[in-house]
């Protein structure tokens, strides 16, 4: 959900006039940063108000997309070893040794 309140939060700044909007001239408002200039890339941002906006059309549809995810993760996959499930070798010993 923070990408969701990060989604929130640059849009009320960019309605303040904190945070610059796209085409604005650096020249027109001193004040104002770049997404840049925060620490964001616009992928960052478009990304998250992809996932705010999901969740309004939507709500939960974050949570069960992950449940779904994690419950039918692989012990080999990528998430699987974040979650901290075990993982079972593909090769067997013999074959390890073999190739060595």
């Amino acid at each position: 959900m923070a990408k969701r309140g990060l989604a929130d939060e640059y849009d009320a700044a960019q309605d303040r006039g904190e945070i610059r909007v796209p085409n604005e001239r650096t020249t027109s408002n001193a004040e104002t940063v770049s997404v840049s200039e925060i620490g964001f890339s616009h992928k960052e941002i478009h990304e998250a108000r992809l996932i705010r906006n999901a969740e309004v059309a939507e709500p939960g549809i974050v949570r069960r997309v992950l449940d779904e995810r994690i419950a039918g993760a692989s012990p080999h996959s990528p998430s699987a070893v974040a979650l901290g499930k075990p993982q079972t070798s593909k090769r067997s010993t013999a074959s390890c040794a073999a190739n060595a």
